[in-house]
């Protein structure tokens, strides 16, 4: 297939302007209810434990805390998984919302419907920063040291992969880790 016909980086980056936008306006109402679900939750468990203390105020500042901490939890879990399961479309579909809207589709370098396999490693590659940076507050309170590692992995990787979308500017047209997962981005098939 002619790589005349593959869509550049002006496309995708609009796309993905697009998927920005849909993101945000989704995810205020679900951040609020996750918030407040959370610092119900949090409050509650927090000024149980805080009733056990011989202390008068210890139910109010366990309160606190646990909202505060409850509604972050709540609300960081929700949006990062809210996340990964809209762009994680693309492995089954070939697709986000501002791509569809966009009329581009995600095929392999013959403009066929790309394996699971190669969709998984274009996604994995794709989000390998977001992947990781999430594992690091995964260990931010548990083992300070793997968060420090992976923080560090995710930002070399993150810059290596973002400076990757530049190489759609080129005459493939394929970004980093659509050449490394042997995909492409074309029209979509009606």
């Amino acid at each position: 297939m002619e790589q005349t016909q593959r869509i550049g980086f002006g496309t995708r980056l609009l796309a993905y302007l697009i998927d920005t936008v849909i993101i945000f306006i989704l995810e205020w109402p679900l951040t609020f209810l996750l918030a407040f679900i959370g610092f119900g939750a949090g409050s509650a468990i927090g000024a149980g434990a805080g009733s056990m203390q011989a202390e008068p105020g210890a139910a109010v500042v366990g309160g606190i805390f646990g909202a505060i901490f409850g509604s972050i939890g709540f609300t960081l879990v929700g949006m990062v998984g809210f996340v990964a399961l809209y762009f994680a479309t693309e492995i089954f579909t070939g697709y986000t919302l501002g791509k569809y809207l966009l009329g581009i589709q995600i095929y392999d370098e013959n403009k066929i419907k790309p394996s699971l396999k190669a969709s998984l490693i274009r996604f994995s590659l794709k989000s390998s920063y977001f992947i990781l940076i999430t594992l690091s507050f995964v260990f931010l309170f548990i083992a300070p040291v793997l968060y420090l590692v992976f923080s560090t992995a995710a930002l070399l990787i993150g810059t290596v992969f973002t400076l990757g979308y530049f190489a759609a500017l080129g005459a493939k047209k394929q970004a980093l880790h659509d050449i490394l997962s042997k995909t492409a981005v074309y029209r979509r098939k009606e």
